[in-house]
């Protein structure tokens, strides 16, 4: 794996300054098992790492001595601004710094300042991504010399989406994630993506969306992942995998507005697809021109949509 501080999406800011680039994912493929004895749901997903296109950005600096100073805003140009109504101590990114400097057993002290493009409650791991980031950026600006797995290891103690995040700031673009975020596989995938990325004005808070899928587990088919005929390959063609999701009737239940905007989507001729529990979809389109004209469209309807072509060159 890259060595933690040769990383595509870091770059230094001075001798005691990093910026760092967290990217959204999306869930390709998502099977969701019935949850084990601790209540934890097994998944079994193929998950694409969205790079530049899409991405918030956290800034660090050395400071001489604690306390650490944090500071966090949606970026003006974010295609959906919201209200940062959570305290900073819950945040993941910060959670991380407190995880890191436990782990090393010294203070790590600095100023943060995180800024937001990925919606909250989106499916997208944006608070992953910001995890992440942090951890590998403060292995980098303290020359901690911890180890990609130890960063990896680490990471999955906050969330079952940042083991991933990690992988993607290490320069993986994709990787087949099971159990519970615990088990990765990184995959090469083949052929860039045109997606018109669509960002519904309303959360999906997982825990509702999972107790929705309890709710209504009975009806699915657990014997096979979505995608299990592609996971032994090294290589996967995106073009040739039809996205799927066992948790989209739950987050539809969860946030009702997505089905509205499901529907337009379809009046576009398009079918959409939802990234983990939501709300947030997405369209693959066959050129980029037709990624304009549907996140066009969908724009003059007063939804959040944002074109993109997602190169898929594995960097590691």
């Amino acid at each position: 794996m890259t060595p933690p501080d040769a990383t595509p999406f870091l770059r230094r800011l001075a001798d005691r300054a990093v910026s760092v680039v967290c990217p959204a994912k999306i869930n390709l493929t998502l099977s969701v098992g019935p949850p084990r004895p601790d209540g934890m749901h097994p998944i079994d997903s193929l998950m694409l790492g969205l790079g530049h296109c899409f991405a918030d950005t956290l800034s660090l600096e050395a400071l001489d001595e604690l306390p650490s100073r944090f500071s966090r805003s949606f970026a003006q140009d974010a295609p959906l601004r919201q209200t940062i109504d959570w305290p900073i101590a819950s945040d993941l990114a910060c959670r991380a710094h407190g995880l890191m400097q436990e782990y090393v057993g010294r203070g790590l002290p600095i100023a943060a300042n995180l800024i937001k493009r990925i919606p909250a409650g989106s499916g997208l791991g944006g608070g992953s991504a910001d995890a992440a980031g942090m951890m590998v950026g403060l292995n980098v600006l303290f020359d901690l010399g911890l180890s990609s797995d130890q960063l990896v290891q680490l990471g999955l103690r906050l969330g079952s989406d940042i083991g991933f995040a990690v992988h993607i700031q290490l320069g993986h673009r994709a990787a087949r994630v099971s159990g519970i975020g615990d088990v990765i596989d990184p995959v090469q995938p083949h052929n860039a993506l045109n997606l018109v990325l669509i960002l519904p004005d309303v959360p999906c808070p997982t825990e509702q969306v999972y107790r929705a899928f309890d709710r209504l587990s009975g009806e699915l088919d657990h014997t096979r992942p979505h995608g299990a005929e592609l996971y032994h390959q090294r290589v996967i063609d995106l073009l040739s995998l039809e996205p799927s999701n066992d948790l989209v009737q739950a987050a539809m239940l969860t946030a009702p507005k997505m089905r509205e905007i499901a529907e337009s989507c379809r009046e576009l001729g398009q079918n959409p697809h939802v990234t983990g529990s939501g709300s947030a979809m997405y369209l693959v389109c066959e050129t980029f021109e037709i990624a304009e004209q549907h996140s066009q469209s969908l724009s003059r309807m007063g939804v959040a949509a944002i074109r993109m072509k997602v190169e898929t060159e594995d960097r590691s």
